[in-house]
């Protein structure tokens, strides 16, 4: 595109009005959609061939034409994220660019919101000072369909509209039958813009029409923020999905999670029942009423064994996404679970550990490099990092319990043979992340390395780091000091709650009183802002030479709560569960017995990141800076 002197004040005689943000939106569901439906990553709308498209549906005839674009948008937005290009200020205002159908196209940008006015208004007073111009001819206009009262006005400033004299045509996702002017769908055109063709949607029609799949019913317990991001891509793939049942402690979260889910579109019939998962006898009553192939445990990780009684008490295979821990004590491996092999290879049940990010995505990065780029991996770096900000003074990315106990331990890391501790959060060292740049990171002890380092035996030395941001080590720091990280009980004397007069000694857990105080992690994902970025980097042998290997995801925290309404950390967690249980009821990861993720073939896995939000990039041979 090329920059232009544009007065707006000397209008075209064709206009294309466009509510930015909300086809921004609409293209993203699209995606989504259709990345799921056709198995294929879904690149960025063309803006270009999506406006010359808008201008054919507006009955623009070829020729030498100029055509005026105005894109309104939020003031606080300052790029498109499904389109290219995109950015509105660098990128697009004052810009044009040239169709060989249609002549030349100029686009202005303008701001609304804060200090300007909404849409809305913006839009409709645009349209009637347009409808006034004698220069315009030619009215193209797409705006927010979902809000009921600019339809209203709309209605108003079209109803009289000389068809003769003024051309209008308005864009929608559903007919509205407004009089005064032509309707088109919007969805064409984005999907033109978007590469996707009828002809690509009908062979896969006919492929799934030859290709039946069994019932699957999936059991999910659990109805946090993994849990909820697990459900929403549960119910984006109910080709394979067909039955699904959302148990929790507390039923009212299972029954606002499934409106969430039928409130974004989405048609699966969803059952949701109220169980306890400390409780085998519970879960066991449960599982024998339900009768799932496979149950989906985003519980606590205190549950993780009462779960698999249960499961092998009913005839149910298992899958989690963290590994065991006890209640009573900070100690995080996987030998609680490790002990159930063979019970569960006798029963002839496919139990799958760790199928999260990390442990998770992580570990599937490892084997999929140990299969096609190393003959040795010698030296193992798992980087996590989030550079996404929620505005709060102190919060965790997940269950405050879980995360301030796992933060607060000794670090742990293998090298030679042996495993060596560290001070909490002693060794750390700034690394650059893609998209995000330098961050502080800290060594930390994670699960993952264990099975890791027993499966991948050439290892020399295996590391697990993760960014914090000083404010937040500073109140970590208050709160271990103050006493709120313990997780021993100490007695409080309180007065009841139906008579002050009267005291109560209880026992409390500090920890658990401090996760009652702190925002709740399904609540951050609204004003979340930033990416995070997690990966392996990896050193080793190939054909006799050294080789480096980088293998990463960066997930955007605003484009996870768009799809599912959590922020990325949840996200990262949530869709790798789904596709390990996808990949289990196609038969594909089903192998009796209990296994870590990186023992099943990693190469489908891999697929299925880049077709259900998390896209991986690689880097080769180049500075690991570890």
């Amino acid at each position: 595109m090329k920059k232009q002197g544009i007065n707006p004040v000397n209008w075209s005689k064709n206009i294309i009005i466009v509510d930015a943000d909300f086809v921004d939106h609409v293209a993203f569901d699209l995606i989504v959609n259709f990345e799921r439906m056709l198995g294929r990553r879904i690149p960025q709308a063309d803006l270009s061939q999506w406006l010359v498209d808008i201008a054919l549906d507006g009955r623009l005839r070829p020729g030498d034409h100029e055509t005026q674009v105005v894109l309104l948008h939020d003031r606080k937005t300052p790029k498109l994220l499904h389109f290219s290009p995109a950015d509105y200020e660098s990128e697009l205002d004052g810009k044009a660019f040239r169709s060989e159908q249609l002549g030349e196209f100029i686009i202005n940008c303008i701001a609304t919101g804060e200090e300007g006015q909404a849409k809305g208004p913006v839009l409709t007073d645009l349209v009637r000072l347009l409808l006034s111009e004698e220069e315009v001819t030619r009215l193209m206009i797409v705006p927010d369909g979902s809000d009921p009262s600019l339809w209203q006005e709309l209605r108003h400033a079209l109803r009289d509209v000389d068809d003769e004299k003024k051309h209008v045509t308005l864009f929608t996702m559903q007919p509205t039958q407004t009089a005064g002017c032509r309707e088109e769908m919007l969805g064409f055109s984005l999907m033109d813009a978007l590469g996707i063709t009828q002809a690509e949607i009908d062979q896969k029609m006919k492929k799934q029409d030859k290709t039946k799949h069994r019932m699957s019913r999936v059991l999910m317990i659990g109805a946090g923020g993994v849990a909820t991001v697990a459900a929403f891509k549960i119910a984006q793939n109910t080709d394979v999905f067909t039955e699904m049942m959302i148990a929790s402690h507390h039923v009212e979260k299972c029954d606002r999670l499934v409106k969430a889910i039928h409130d974004k579109g989405y048609k699966m019939d969803i059952q949701t029942a109220e169980v306890d998962a400390d409780d085998v006898e519970q879960l066991k009553t449960l599982m024998s009423s339900y009768k799932p192939e496979l149950v989906i445990n985003l519980a606590l990780p205190y549950q993780d064994l009462t779960i698999m009684e249960a499961c092998l008490a009913c005839g149910c295979n298992y899958l989690d996404t963290a590994n065991y821990e006890p209640k009573d004590e900070a100690h995080f491996e996987y030998s609680w679970q490790w002990a159930y092999r063979e019970r569960f290879e006798q029963a002839g049940l496919t139990a799958i550990l760790g199928c999260g990010f990390d442990p998770g995505v992580c570990s599937i990065f490892t084997a999929y490099a140990a299969k096609h780029y190393f003959d040795e991996i010698h030296y193992l770096d798992i980087v996590d990092c989030n550079a996404g900000d929620h505005h709060k003074a102190f919060a965790t990315n997940f269950n405050p319990e879980i995360n301030i106990r796992e933060i607060t331990q000794k670090g742990l890391y293998y090298e030679d043979g042996k495993w060596l501790e560290t001070d909490p959060l002693a060794v750390h060292k700034t690394l650059n992340y893609p998209n995000v740049g330098p961050r502080e990171s800290y060594l930390m002890h994670h699960e993952e390395l264990e099975s890791l380092v027993l499966n991948f035996p050439t290892i020399k030395r295996g590391r697990f780091w993760m960014t914090f941001g000083q404010q937040y080590l500073t109140y970590l720091d208050c709160i271990m000091n103050l006493g709120m990280g313990r997780i021993d009980e100490v007695t409080y004397e309180a007065p009841l709650a139906d008579d002050p007069t009267k005291k109560v000694k209880v026992n409390i857990v500090p920890l658990q009183f401090l996760k009652a105080v702190l925002p709740n992690p399904q609540d951050l994902g609204e004003n979340y802002e930033g990416e995070t970025s997690i990966g392996c980097r990896i050193r080793g042998i190939k054909d006799g030479k050294e080789h480096t290997y980088y293998v990463y995801n960066n997930c955007k925290h605003q484009e996870a709560y768009k799809e599912t309404g959590m922020q990325g950390v949840s996200y990262t967690t949530g869709v790798p569960a789904m596709i390990g249980a996808k990949l289990f009821l196609e038969g594909v990861w089903k192998k009796p017995g209990v296994h870590n993720v990186e023992e099943f073939d990693p190469d489908p896995f891999m697929e299925l990141l880049n077709t259900q939000g998390l896209p991986w990039h690689e880097e080769f041979d180049k500075d690991l800076e570890l």
